[in-house]
């Protein structure tokens, strides 16, 4: 079963994915290494312990890894762009509703 996180930018994404990596003890995947400084700092000021996030560079990049608890993926668009390995204007997604357990939306805060 799946959760999606959906908001604009700065409205809390990373963090809630972090909360759940750290709940689920499941590792992050990400395409850049900045990322991966970024996921680790949101961890430490919300003092979590999460495992270690992975960069995906391709499919070799996780040849002999094991992931019992599954994962999470942050940016999704930027990381099927990655997986397809062309910038592509990615326009609709189809996800199974019967894989889904949550959507949950994240707005900014209007003051």
């Amino acid at each position: 079963m799946a959760k999606i996180i959906i908001g604009d930018r700065l409205t809390g994404k990373t963090t809630e994915l972090v909360r759940e990596s750290a709940r689920l003890k499941a590792p992050i995947l990400c395409i850049k290494k900045t990322d991966i400084r970024i996921i680790n700092d949101i961890a430490d000021q919300l003092y979590l312990e999460i495992p270690d996030p992975i960069i995906y560079v391709n499919q070799q990049s996780l040849r002999g890894k094991e992931f019992p608890n599954g994962v999470i993926i942050d940016d999704i668009d930027q990381f099927l762009r990655s997986v397809i390995g062309i910038n592509v204007d990615i326009k609709e997604i189809s996800l199974n509703l019967n894989a889904l357990t949550d959507i949950k939306l994240l707005t900014k805060n209007k003051l």
